[in-house]
Order: C-alpha cells, then sequence, then structure tokens
C-alpha cells in the first residue's frame, strides 16, 4: 500500500515541484546543472548506507552523459562500506564512485575525507546529499555547519528525509486523527507487522532507543531553515504516515478497491489539515543552497519550509 500511496500521491506532488517521479532522479536532475559550471565536481552522501541509491544516481548521471565526477559515499557501518564499494566495482564504476567509513556523530567529517584516489585534495563539495541519514545524527548543528562551510557558492544540498516528531511519534494534533481513525479500523488493519502484534488501542511508539530511529528529526527543518536559501521544497505526509509504513500498511490490499479508496480518503483529509496548517508534514525532498538573499523557492501550494515547521 505504500507504493500506492506514494505512486499516485508522492510522485504528483514531487513532479509538481522538481518535474520528476523517482527518487534518484530528483538527485540526478538536481546534480546535473552543476556540471555547466564546473567541469569534475566532487559529490559527497552522508550516511550512504549499502551505496545502493548512490549508485544508482551515478549511472543516472552517466546516461545522462557526464563521465567526469566522482562521488564520495560516507558511511558509519564498515561492512555496508565494503558492500558498496564491491557493488561499485562490479559494475566498473569504481573511478567515479567509492566509499570510506566516516562517524558523523562522533567528529568524522574532515576535508581529508576529500583527497580522493590520490588526486589533489579537494576545498570544496559541489553537491551534498542525504538520503533518510539526517533522522539518526544527533550532531546535527555539526553537520551542518560542514555543509555551509564547503559546500561551493553554487553547490547544492539535497536531501529527502524524515521530520516528523522526534522517535517517529505523532504530535499530539496528529494523534488524535490517528485514533479517530483507528476506532473505527476493523481488527485486521491493527495488526503491527514489525511486532508481530494486534493492538486494539494505536500505541504511539517513541522508536528513538533503537539505532537512532529519528533521534532529533523533529529538528532538522528548523536548522536547515537557519543555515541555508532553499531553491525547490517539497513538503508531505503527516498522520497518513501510519497506514501506509512498514508496521501497519501492510493490512491494507493495494488490489482492493476498497482498501485503496480508504487510504485514497485518508491521504485527501491529510493534504487539508496540512494545508491548513492543523497538522505539518513529516517527509520533506529539499534542494538546498548556501544563504543568498531574496531566494523564492518553488514549493507544493503554500509549503514553504517555514510553513512546514512545527514548533515543539
Amino acid at each position: 500500500m505504500f507504493h500506492h500511496w506514494s505512486h499516485t500521491h508522492l510522485r504528483e506532488k514531487a513532479i509538481a515541484v522538481f518535474g520528476v517521479q523517482t527518487v534518484t532522479e530528483f538527485y540526478a536532475s538536481q546534480f546535473a546543472p552543476i556540471f555547466d559550471k564546473i567541469a569534475d565536481p566532487l559529490f559527497v552522501s552522508l550516511g550512504s548506507g549499502d551505496g545502493t541509491q548512490e549508485i544508482e544516481i551515478v549511472e543516472s548521471l552517466v546516461a545522462k552523459g557526464y563521465d567526469r565526477f566522482h562521488f564520495l559515499g560516507l558511511e558509519l557501518n564498515p561492512i555496508l562500506v565494503d558492500a558498496a564499494n564491491q557493488l561499485a566495482r562490479s559494475k566498473a564504476l569504481g573511478p567515479l564512485i567509492s566509499f570510506q567509513v566516516c562517524d558523523v556523530n562522533r567528529g568524522g567529517l574532515s576535508p581529508q575525507l576529500f583527497d580522493i584516489n590520490g588526486r589533489s585534495p579537494r576545498h570544496e563539495v559541489h553537491g551534498f546529499m542525504a538520503q533518510h541519514s539526517l533522522h539518526h545524527i544527533v550532531e546535527l548543528e555539526q553537520t551542518f555547519d560542514f555543509i555551509d562551510q564547503y559546500l561551493a557558492e553554487d553547490g547544492r544540498f539535497l536531501t529527502l528525509d524524515v521530520i516528523g516528531r522526534n522517535g517517529h511519534m505523532r504530535w499530539p494534533e496528529a494523534l488524535a486523527v490517528v485514533e479517530a481513525v483507528w476506532d473505527k479500523l476493523p481488527e485486521r488493519y491493527r495488526y503491527n507487522h514489525q511486532h508481530k502484534k494486534l493492538y486494539s488501542t494505536f500505541v504511539d511508539w517513541d522508536c528513538s532507543g533503537y539505532g537512532f530511529e529519528g533521534i532529533r528529526a523533529q529538528d532538522i527543518l528548523r536548522l536547515m531553515v537557519e543555515r541555508f536559501t532553499f531553491e525547490k521544497f517539497l513538503g508531505a505526509g503527516g498522520f497518513i504516515d501510519v497506514f501506509v509504513d512498514r508496521a501497519f500498511g501492510p493490512n491494507f490490499d493495494p488490489t482492493n478497491d476498497g482498501d485503496r479508496l480508504l487510504i485514497d480518503c485518508l491521504e485527501g483529509i491529510n493534504d487539508m489539515l496540512v494545508d491548513r496548517g492543523i497538522i505539518k508534514p513529516t517527509l520533506i525532498y529539499a534542494s538546498v543552497m548556501k544563504k543568498r538573499p531574496g531566494v523564492i523557492p518553488k514549493v507544493y501550494k503554500n509549503r514553504t519550509p517555514e510553513f512546514c515547521i512545527r514548533r515543539p
């Protein structure tokens, strides 16, 4: 059901703002204009995981005709770093992309990381990205200051991440909607596939104690607004997340007309509440630059970055 929701509703919003349909094309399309000004740009991904997303972006850039750049993935887990480098080599992308171990939360970010493949050390980065990694970072201020310091004047910082309440909990106004819907749902929709348990009443779990999940999610957008200027921005999600995520989403069958209609109706209510400022988005796509006065970002409807901030 997540795929039905994202392909039907989230994709429509992404097309409106960025003109693309997929996550890979979001990143590739926003990095591509950098080649007009820089012949051999450096891109850095913070929290690259197993490197699958970054490698897909590199393949997309190559398909667009770009073959002079380097993509550096920084990841805490050395096992994932090894797997990512092996995957890159298997696809003959070694000269264009590499992965290194880096612990962002323990001061691992440094310009020495940019000394790649024996080439002269870089003094600036032309594109940063963070794919669902910011909500795992405790030292957000340090991370954003690092990006601000080393991002080239015409560079871009791209992210797709969650910005809801810490621990992926619901804010009270969103929780009230979830509980109201929950009371009307048949039992078969209340089974948590992650916990392997049926919940007669909705439990708003704090996930921050497990793998730093959403450890400072609610601070991400506020800190970005303070430090950067946005070029394009999309805020989406809200209470709808509960009904399409990995815990309860599998209870809804995308091939069932009734289930699809229910999710579509809930998304309609979610959109109305977000547009009126009653609840705030929990998901962002963002293309940002260093601070530049007078820049008016392209957004979806009235959802500017400032409008989408939920003050605690």
